[in-house]
């Protein structure tokens, strides 16, 4: 089911279900909510989750989104599945994947971060070095395989 949002209007129903795309250059503040995807420009979370976000910018405080691909996420004591964006600040938070053009991160860990510029504090899994080597091992890995199966 696919809810549009008129500017100003407010939905009350059982919100799990609710796929929201709101107008271009509408700000969309959500509280205690959780919803499949939200396509919205501006967009504020408090104690949510979302499935999929996409937009032009996204502020988190104690929520959740399994794919933010944004302009710019802001992220307080959330949780990200991955978030992709151009600038990225992250306080407090989990996620598996962060990529985008400039992370600041205080408190922040991830499996890995794909950026070119980091700021801050982050614990990461896989780092630069750790990616490389585990890239090359996987195909040296895979072409021994092949040589293996051709030779049986």
């Amino acid at each position: 089911m696919t809810q549009t949002l008129a500017s100003r209007s407010t939905i009350v129903a059982p919100a799990e279900a609710y796929r929201l795309t709101t107008p271009p250059g509408t700000r969309v503040e959500l509280s205690d909510i959780a919803l499949k995807s939200l396509d919205a420009a501006v967009a504020g979370l408090t104690r949510s989750a979302v499935g999929t976000m996409r937009g032009r910018s996204v502020t988190m405080l104690q929520s959740a989104i399994g794919t933010a691909i944004t302009r710019r996420v802001e992220a307080r004591w959330s949780s990200l599945g991955i978030a992709i964006g151009a600038r990225i600040d992250a306080t407090n938070v989990i996620t598996q994947w962060l990529t985008g053009a400039v992370v600041n991160a205080n408190n922040v860990f991830a499996i890995a971060v794909i950026a070119p510029r980091v700021n801050g504090q982050i614990t990461c899994l896989v780092d630069t070095k750790g990616a490389l080597a585990f890239g090359l091992g996987l195909g040296f890995a895979s072409a021994v395989l092949r040589l293996i199966r051709r030779r049986l």
